[in-house]
């Protein structure tokens, strides 16, 4: 890229596993911003192997890329892009967003303005212009519970939950709030955020023992501790197709999702706390299991061997009653 990374305002860092549908448009739609705004794009790639690799070798005369000979996890990868990043905002894009030129110019002139600000988001929209969850609040026993129990599969759409219900459900969970034009949230999604790359270092970036999930709610959590706060902008929006890649491995997202539930509530949470998460989960995967043994319906991927399917279930009851 031309501009010298001294002139230039935004690092974006992507990291790519598997993401060849995605990669070559998201990356054909930041080339096109970068001529327009001064920003540098950063990919780190975990050991893709359907192909992404070759189109983002393509790329690298435009674009600051790291190949990784492993899947480090999504931390540790994001750390790397901080490390290499030289610019005072840092925006996070999953591969399988689409964002134009206002949104980055909009949410970087709103964290100008804002120095307490650690990390700016917008609206997230499905790829059919529905609303997708983005905003959240801090877990609690009661929110894990509720989302162990999967209560919120069967409620309505957020949409009709912030039309019909956003009085009582707003004040236990954020998604269900009524969106306001600038809204401060404890969190949203990693899949496009801007943070203040002055907040990162001073929070240390990303915990890298977080393999998959929670890491922005960790991240959200030490901003909040420093004073710092994490806003939702209502008024701008991108599009992002839900979990791309994890799709196409479904037992390793099922599995680290609730490793790293366990650990932000061991990092976070009391003793008593954690025990009783580590009970509902074992409770959870229980019945998940029974389930799946008696029909395939029930199972989170007929598609691989029972066996190993079975293990991911009897690797996450270990991690429960372990100290």
């Amino acid at each position: 890229m031309e501009n010298r990374s001294q002139d230039r305002k935004i690092s974006i860092i992507i990291v790519t596993y598997n993401n060849i549908l995605d990669i070559n448009r998201l990356l054909q739609e930041l080339l096109e911003i970068a001529g327009h705004f001064p920003i540098e794009i950063i990919v780190i790639d975990n050991n893709s192997h359907d192909g992404t690799r070759e189109i983002l070798e393509h790329y690298q005369n435009s674009i600051r890329l790291i190949i990784n000979e492993e899947n480090v996890g999504f931390a540790p990868a994001v750390n790397i892009g901080i490390d290499m990043a030289q610019t005072p905002y840092l925006m996070l894009l999953n591969p399988d967003i689409s964002i134009d030129f206002l949104s980055i110019q909009s949410m970087y002139h709103y964290c100008m303005q804002h120095k307490h600000v650690a990390a700016v988001a917008p609206r997230i929209l499905n790829v059919d212009g529905t609303l997708q969850p983005s905003r959240g609040s801090f877990p609690n026993i009661f929110r894990t519970f509720v989302h162990l129990a999967r209560i919120k599969k069967i409620m309505p759409s957020d949409e009709a939950c912030i039309r019909l219900m956003a009085w009582p459900l707003g004040k236990l969970f954020k998604q269900y709030s009524r969106p306001e034009m600038e809204q401060t949230v404890d969190y949203t999604t990693g899949a496009c955020v801007l943070l203040n790359n002055q907040a990162v270092q001073e929070v240390g970036g990303m915990d890298e023992r977080f393999f998959l999930y929670y890491e922005e709610i960790d991240l959200a959590l030490r901003f909040k501790r420093k004073g710092y706060r994490w806003v939702f902008l209502n008024s701008i929006s991108v599009y992002h197709k839900v979990a791309a890649s994890s799709s196409q491995a479904p037992l390793l997202p099922y599995f680290e999702r609730y490793k790293s539930m366990l650990l932000f509530y061991q990092k976070h949470h009391s003793k008593l706390a954690v025990f009783c998460v580590k009970l509902m989960l074992a409770v959870a995967v229980s019945c998940h299991y029974s389930f799946a043994k008696m029909h395939a319906r029930f199972r989170i991927d007929p598609n691989i061997s029972w066996l190993e399917e079975k293990n991911t279930y009897r690797h996450l009851l270990k991690l429960c009653v372990r100290s």
